[in-house]
């Protein structure tokens, strides 16, 4: 598994703010075979901002189970904004 997290996500908080929603949207670009609903958000910053979401997620089909997943981004220093890793939880 890799991220940008030195140590893993952090505490986890339920009120996402506007920016990170906004960073979560722009990450999410162009992915439409699943659905992803962040309900929570831990982050971190260095040398820019790590973004972990705890995410509901579901297949775009007929007949799919949602699952949670972790949906990790980096928004650099300049504001640039990447997808770094969806990972599915299993438990």
């Amino acid at each position: 598994m890799s991220n940008h997290f030195n140590n893993g996500p952090k505490e986890f908080s339920h009120e996402i703010s506007p920016q990170a929603r906004l960073v979560f949207t722009s990450a999410l670009t162009g992915i439409d075979a699943v659905l992803y609903e962040p309900v929570a958000v831990s982050t971190e910053n260095n040398q820019g901002t790590n973004y972990a979401f705890l995410c509901n997620a579901i297949q775009v089909a007929p007949h799919s189970s949602p699952y949670p997943a972790i949906v990790s981004v980096f928004e650099d220093l300049n504001g640039r904004i990447g997808l770094t890793q969806i990972e599915k939880l299993s438990f």
